[in-house]
């Protein structure tokens, strides 16, 4: 599987999730919501990957 992804796009996804950068947001040290907030990311990335694809990522 070969996907190129757009930088552009990672910067905005991150933009939206304070928790991932703004070290004043309140659940900037919470490991469970950075990792949720990372899981986020990748469906909004990759929303139209196949299922059998899901494992090659």
């Amino acid at each position: 599987m070969n996907r190129d992804i757009d930088t552009g796009r990672v910067i905005e996804e991150v933009r939206l999730r304070k928790c991932l950068w703004d070290a004043s947001d309140i659940f900037y040290k919470n490991k469970d919501a950075r990792l949720k907030a990372w899981n986020d990311i990748v469906i909004a990335l990759f929303e139209d990957v196949q299922e059998n694809e899901k494992n090659d990522l």
